[in-house]
């Protein structure tokens, strides 16, 4: 979700925080938002396809920050779609939103585009540490705040609508958490914000949930709502009506009112008649998925595959197209990337992968494996000084190739090969890991 402005009018206002102190305590954490702040703060490439073993670099040292401060992080990830589709026309647009971005990258130009593995680098690396971890079924911040009130802890996440959950233990934004000095000082102090419908001087805390609801958010299309903001907005007299200052109107409208229901009834009365009734229902609903009002308990279900590992590594090998005797020479963490390697050349659309595209993917898979075990202080070999060689090599290649705009149909055809590789890791997870997942840092 999201409710547009609100984290920036709450920002301004210095008034809603205080300063705690972030040590020995818990820590909840929007897992998607952390490792999109995470990686788009890092100054990391999003050009090339990512740089994988910097990010996973990170995010141990993230994590490794917050142990050093005695804090027990916890991370929820989002589940699956809204199967009613509430957020259809949401996810729409931004996808629409991320192909004018990829295009303007593509071309020299800026953009904001995650790379496609970048989420599974931050879930590997962060299972390597052992920091505990789970995925709601649906969206993770009503089961994030949920937890939040059960265990009085603070949430990290850059997402607005936890301004609206009336935390007990507060919220703190990713840009407030420097977490590069925690190490030095552990004591530093955060900023967190709490009881936010105190501040706003409304009678209860539901109320929030209207605001968020009125302010427009993921489920609604704000044009539904612009004759009711029209209508509270008239009064101003001169000068823009802004961002802020809607939502400032509307906070002072809503304190005239005792409880949701009837603030959202009279909201109702400014939408045209046609529109009434049904669409009041809506908002009712699309209120309580942001209310206060959540579930004490989180139960966790766990879908068991009960068919046998043979039988789940057959299916997989079905389903990409590949045969045991394919696999059967590779290492085990190379064979999930091999059977997506050889579904992708047998279906990849235009433009086709050329023989030199499998040359650099195999390359690839050479320079991060000789990598991996040169960090790893493997005894010397007599391959040692030849490996070293390989891997300068390929460093020196592809510093000299990192500012050099990507070319079209190789961006093309890696991106293909990089979704391949996306689908067969989630198709693993579903059968039950039939396969190693690879190490994808590398």
């Amino acid at each position: 979700m999201g409710i547009p402005g609100l984290t920036s009018f709450i920002r301004n206002r210095s008034e809603f925080f205080q300063d705690v102190f972030l040590c020995n305590c818990k820590l909840l954490i929007d897992g998607n938002s952390l490792y999109y702040t995470l990686y788009f703060s890092s100054g990391i490439d999003i050009v090339h396809g990512g740089d994988y073993a910097r990010f996973a670099d990170i995010v141990r040292e993230f994590f490794t920050a917050l142990q050093a401060c005695h804090v027990s992080p916890f991370v929820v990830f989002d589940g699956m779609c809204d199967k009613d589709n509430k957020k259809l026309a949401t996810l729409k647009r931004r996808k629409c939103q991320r192909i004018l971005e990829a295009h303007s990258l593509s071309g020299g130009g800026h953009g904001y585009i995650l790379p496609i593995l970048a989420g599974e680098v931050f879930i590997q690396t962060t299972m390597s540490l052992r920091v505990p971890m789970a995925w709601a079924e649906v969206e993770a911040d009503p089961e994030l705040a949920a937890l939040a009130k059960q265990w009085n802890c603070p949430v990290l996440s850059q997402d607005s609508d936890f301004f609206i959950f009336n935390i007990p233990g507060g919220v703190c934004a990713f840009d407030d958490l420097p977490w590069h000095t925690l190490c030095v000082k552990p004591s530093s102090g955060q900023r967190y914000i709490c009881h936010l419908h105190r501040k706003f001087f409304l009678k209860t805390p539901r109320l929030l949930s209207i605001l968020a609801v009125l302010l427009g958010n993921d489920y609604l299309d704000p044009e539904f709502l612009q004759p009711f903001m029209s209508a509270i907005t008239q009064t101003v007299k001169r000068g823009p009506v802004t961002r802020h200052l809607q939502i400032e109107i509307l906070i002072r409208w809503l304190s005239t009112f005792n409880d949701e229901r009837d603030a959202l009834s009279a909201a109702m009365q400014y939408i045209m008649v046609s529109k009434r009734g049904v669409q009041e229902q809506k908002l009712l609903d699309i209120a309580q998925v942001c209310s206060t009002q959540l579930r004490d308990i989180i139960d966790v279900k766990l879908s068991l595959v009960f068919m046998q590992v043979d039988s789940r590594y057959n299916l997989f090998l079905t389903l990409m197209g590949c045969f045991a005797e394919d696999l059967a020479d590779l290492p085990m963490d190379l064979q999930l990337a091999a059977a997506a390697t050889k579904h992708w050349l047998n279906h990849a659309v235009a433009p086709k992968p050329r023989p030199w595209h499998l040359h650099a993917l195999l390359l690839g898979f050479v320079y991060g494996n000789l990598t991996a075990s040169i960090s790893a202080g493997k005894p010397p070999d007599t391959g040692r000084n030849l490996k070293n060689c390989i891997v300068k090599a390929l460093m020196k290649l592809s510093n000299e190739n990192v500012m050099r705009r990507p070319e079209e149909v190789t961006s093309h055809v890696c991106n293909q090969w990089f979704s391949c590789l996306l689908m067969a890791i989630h198709l693993n997870k579903i059968l039950g890991y039939p396969l190693q997942d690879p190490p994808l840092e590398r």
